[in-house]
């Protein structure tokens, strides 16, 4: 890049940054319009993903599932060094010149460059690893998704922070649907394992084209090594607990394609795929509000504890039902007759609902390290948290899928308490505040449970098809969570509706 003396642009200040009461209502507004928008992206992401996933689980095998499992592993830790975390840090600041904007720009063109070029480095080496050649090509060509996406990283941090919410939601759901239907058309031509990296490529290039596009942010010839410097603190350790956060999502599919082969990762996969995948969608929904509106309200204690225990109650309402009917359908006796070939993926499914439970409420603490730029204590506890579940999977492993499903179940209750209380410190909320605040939809899922499954025994043996026995527990589910909502959490579950719906009294 050529040096560039110009003087310092004019800082580029996000709107309504000042402290204070007059900050409220901007701030309810932009929260409710935020999930609003956010939530109708995420609801079309999770569509078209259960839609993508069914029609390729009917015409594909397992083994193709597995080594697709395979290559997104190795593909999602190159990820984690795409933008070093810079792009967090725009979230984060209040302001950013527009030098420190371009020199961030070239620096995430870069890191891509380097983060495709090094998975392409790395393909013969990791199909040696999982013995499987077949993964070589695989990952060569996802790799290209790397540097199609740093263009646009600037742009969408820009887009998070400003909370112009409507505009990346446009371009998440145009990315997905894109994405989406160019691999269904291959699927449906022929192209097998492949339709599904090309439209994993696909969605990364629309991605990050819109949202350069949208953003109004355009570099300058401007690359100044101590506006890297000035972000190195946060976005490194952020960057560093992503990596452990990875190793800890992700050693349990290493290990079982590694020992146990393609066909029971297939399982495997599948099963994390559709429990874990509603719980990412609605972390996603909150975290990308939570961060930018919390770190407005950073230095107001008060006001940033009201805000995380009506979110965290807001989650709870929605997801733990989610989870609970997950683990009544899965652990009950429709598996057999509804899952055919993938029976085996049954039990897995129900351990990870019970598992999501607790993580739906661990998911919300992210954007308080964050808000509070703490990356450095988040980065010691993904340390410690990382290595025990590691441990954990390697343990587990001698009883196969089952046994390291259990292994993570495990982990996950014993490191929650701590996962809780050490980021609550950064704002003076204690554990016992966020547990009352959770009972009350705790006991509407739990209601829920306890009637939806003496309903599935009733009717066991009424002689309907699975499918019907299945569609009326889910309907009879749904009804039942929503009698014991109002009998028992009646503000909370208007206020998760009204935070869902984007009206401004949620916020």
């Amino acid at each position: 890049m050529p040096p560039h003396t110009e003087p310092e642009a004019t800082p580029l200040t996000p709107p309504q940054t000042q402290q204070g009461p007059e900050i409220v209502p901007v701030l309810k507004h932009a929260a409710a319009s935020g999930v609003k928008w956010t939530s109708l992206a995420h609801a079309a992401r999770m569509g078209l993903h259960l839609l993508t996933t069914s029609v390729f689980a009917l015409l594909l095998t397992p083994a193709d599932f597995g080594l697709l499992g395979m290559a997104m592993v190795v593909v999602g830790f190159v990820t984690v060094f795409k933008d070093l975390g810079t792009g967090a840090a725009v979230v984060q600041s209040k302001e950013t010149d527009e030098a420190t904007l371009s020199t961030l720009f070239w620096a995430n063109c870069a890191f891509g460059l380097l983060a495709g070029a090094a998975l392409v480095l790395l393909a013969p080496a990791v199909g040696s690893f999982f013995r499987e050649p077949r993964l070589i090509p695989i990952l060569q060509v996802l790799a290209l998704s790397l540097p199609l996406s740093g263009p646009g990283i600037v742009s969408l941090a820009l887009l998070q922070r400003d909370l112009r919410f409507n505009v990346l939601a446009r371009v998440e759901i145009a990315a997905v649907v894109g994405g989406s239907a160019l691999g269904l058309c291959a699927l449906f031509l022929g192209a097998g394992l492949w339709s599904l990296v090309l439209m994993t490529v696909t969605v990364a290039l629309l991605s990050s084209g819109l949202a350069f596009l949208s953003g109004g942010f355009r570099p300058r010839a401007v690359f100044r090594p101590r506006k890297l410097r000035a972000v190195a603190g946060f976005s490194l350790n952020l960057t560093g607990f992503q990596v452990f956060h990875w190793l800890t999502r992700n050693v349990d599919h290493l290990l079982i394609g590694r020992f146990l082969g393609a066909t029971q990762l297939g399982y495997y996969a599948l099963a994390y795929r559709l429990v874990l995948y509603p719980l990412q969608s609605v972390s996603g929904v909150v975290g990308r509000v939570m961060f930018p509106l919390l770190s407005r309200i950073k230095d107001d204690d008060p006001r940033f504890r009201n805000a995380y225990l009506r979110v965290t109650a807001a989650v709870a309402t929605v997801l733990f039902p989610v989870f609970v009917g997950l683990f009544l359908v899965f652990s009950g006796p429709l598996v057999g007759d509804l899952f055919g070939k993938w029976r085996p993926a049954a039990p897995l499914i129900a351990v990870f609902a019970l598992v999501a439970v607790l993580q739906s409420v661990g998911s919300t603490t992210g954007p308080i390290y964050q808000a509070k730029g703490r990356t450095d204590l988040l980065l010691r506890w993904g340390l410690f948290a990382g290595c025990a579940t590691i441990g954990a999977f390697a343990l587990g492993l001698q009883w196969g899928t089952y046994g390291v499903a259990a292994a993570f179940g495990l982990a996950t209750l014993l490191l929650s308490y701590h996962g809780l209380t050490i980021p609550l410190r950064l704002i003076g909320l204690g554990i016992g505040e966020l547990l009352s605040n959770l009972r009350r939809p705790a006991l509407a899922a739990l209601l829920m449970a306890a009637a939806t499954a003496a309903f599935q025994l009733s009717i066991a043996h009424a002689g309907l098809g699975p499918i019907v026995q299945l569609a009326l527990v889910v309907g009879f589910g749904v009804v039942a969570y929503v009698v014991a909502c109002l009998a028992v959490n009646g503000p909370l579950t208007r206020d998760a509706l009204a935070l869902l719906l984007g009206r401004k009294e949620a916020a």
